[in-house]
């Protein structure tokens, strides 16, 4: 029919619980996720970035299970529109908090770190007049998600510093997550490597693990 909208065919969701894992960390930071009726059979994930790392990424996650739709937005963005299959329900909720699955086993916490990672982390080597100093920092507004990942860490040897670091434009309270020790942050690379996706996150983090190993 003329002006209908098109149902483009998708695929059932993998499974696999370690994909589960980081999916959800990734919507947790980064993604909007909603049916448009309680009626409807098809699940929306939504995100609007100036990245096109984070475009690549998004594709790389969803094209292979449904139809993803690029528009240029009205501030220069590019918004990212994904038609998935029901069977990504479990995307739906947004909780502040790490489901406990995840969080009592040791690869799907990891998984979900380098979700939550690509879509609110920041890895960098910041250079003094004497050293290199590699630094990963996770920022939200999710202070209980911030706290479990701080939690997760401790138990695994990564030792972090969870702060408030002020009020966004929109009114919340803003918090980060800090890693500096040498040992903590080869501890996190090497929890994360397996599952980080973000290309330029993963080449910032190869440079600064460079830098801790030295």
């Amino acid at each position: 029919k003329s002006g209908a909208a098109i149902d483009y065919p998708c695929h059932p969701f993998s499974g696999n619980y370690i994909e589960k894992a980081y999916l959800i960390g990734f919507r947790l930071g980064d993604l909007n996720v909603y049916k448009d009726m309680d009626t409807s059979h098809r699940i929306c994930a939504r995100c609007g970035t100036t990245v096109s790392e984070q475009v690549d990424l998004i594709r790389s996650l969803f094209e292979p299970y449904g139809h993803v739709n690029l528009r240029q937005g009205t501030i220069g963005e590019m918004q990212i529109e994904c038609r998935l299959d029901l069977s990504f329900a479990f995307l739906l909720e947004k909780a502040d908090r790490i489901p406990r699955w995840i969080a009592k086993d040791n690869d799907c916490f990891w998984a979900f770190t380098a979700g939550y990672t690509d879509a609110e982390g920041y890895i960098a080597v910041r250079l003094s007049a004497k050293h290199q100093q590699a630094v990963v920092e996770i920022g939200s507004c999710d202070l209980g998600i911030l706290r479990g990942l701080s939690k997760g860490f401790h138990k695994r040897g990564v030792t972090s510093s969870l702060y408030y670091k002020g009020e966004t434009s929109g009114g919340n309270d803003y918090y980060c997550l800090t890693i500096f020790r040498k040992d903590s942050l080869d501890a996190f690379f090497g929890g994360v490597d397996p599952y980080l996706r973000h290309a330029d996150k993963r080449a910032r983090m190869e440079r600064a693990w460079l830098v801790v190993k030295s």
